[in-house]
């Protein structure tokens, strides 16, 4: 295991029973989605097909649809989850370079 958007994809990944993990799940597909609308990457879209990121939030977006059917508790768990993004305030593991994308792209307004 390398990278986390690998382990989307790996046979042996285990989805976490958890708050915190689901939140990790949305904070990560919006980090992916920040990579998709990346400069250059609609050009490159154009001559390459699929990029890779759509493929890991299109994963990211069946667990999250899966986990939010499978009990009331991990519906709450998810809302906050999307909540908690739309304040800006992202799962430890991804704020670091979530802000920095943010930053590059306010600095380029």
């Amino acid at each position: 295991c390398q990278l986390p958007a690998g382990c989307m994809f790996c046979t042996h990944q285990r989805d976490i029973d958890s708050f915190d993990y689901v939140w990790s799940l949305v904070s990560f597909r919006l980090l992916k989605s920040f990579e998709l609308c990346a400069p250059g990457q609609v050009e490159s879209k154009k001559n390459q097909g699929q990029h890779p990121a759509e493929a890991v939030i299109q994963r990211i977006s069946e667990k999250l649809i899966s986990i939010k059917a499978s009990s009331t508790e991990r519906m709450q768990w998810l809302n906050e989850a999307l909540i908690r993004i739309d304040e800006g305030r992202y799962h430890p593991a991804w704020v670091g370079m979530l802000d920095s994308i943010l930053i590059r792209k306010e600095r380029n307004l």
